[in-house]
């Protein structure tokens, strides 16, 4: 229910007239682009320290910021950096973008690829390798704060996933 209150409100912004929203504004979606291969590149690389780097530096101060930043060093001190996959690659776009003021709305697609050892046995026999792909669709609400656009907040809206070419099941909310 509540993904249809975001989509609600996307929609209310998204139809407010043109001389108080402007819909996909070049200036803003080029840095929103820029901030979001910043965080594609950390996340298909080794993470880690240069992840937290640009968390620190993309997003807005508040809680889902310390939430994230808790998670990257929890999982470096955990030594989850060591097993990351193989190969992973994120690639994040801008579907649709509106700017109100000092807010703006992205609907972004998060496209995955990754190919990495089962160490659990999530996905069958542990130890056996695995490629994941897929993607996400988000709704993210960035403001702006001396002068730069930063990540407030994510709501999830969508999952597609395969393992190995078979899709997996939507997760449960």
């Amino acid at each position: 229910m509540r993904k249809y209150w975001v989509a609600a409100a996307f929609l209310l912004l998204s139809s407010a007239s043109a001389s108080q929203a402007r819909n996909d504004d070049g200036g803003v979606r080029k840095e929103l682009a820029i901030s979001y291969h910043r965080m594609d590149v950390q996340l298909s690389g080794p993470g880690g320290k240069p992840l937290i780097t640009v968390l620190s530096d993309v997003m807005a101060a508040g809680p889902y910021k310390d939430l994230l930043i808790r998670r990257a060093k929890s999982t470096m001190a955990a030594g989850g950096e060591t097993q990351r996959g193989e190969t992973t690659k994120v690639k994040t776009t801008i579907t649709k973008l509106v700017v109100h003021g000092d807010v703006a709305l992205a609907n972004v697609y998060q496209k995955g690829d990754i190919i990495e050892r089962d160490r659990e046995g999530e996905f069958g026999p542990k130890g056996q390798i695995h490629h994941l792909t897929g993607g996400a669709n988000f709704l993210d609400k960035w403001v702006k704060q001396s002068g730069k656009w930063r990540l407030l907040n994510e709501t999830f809206v969508s999952e597609t996933m395969y393992v190995d070419g078979k899709k997996l099941p939507p997760p449960r909310n």
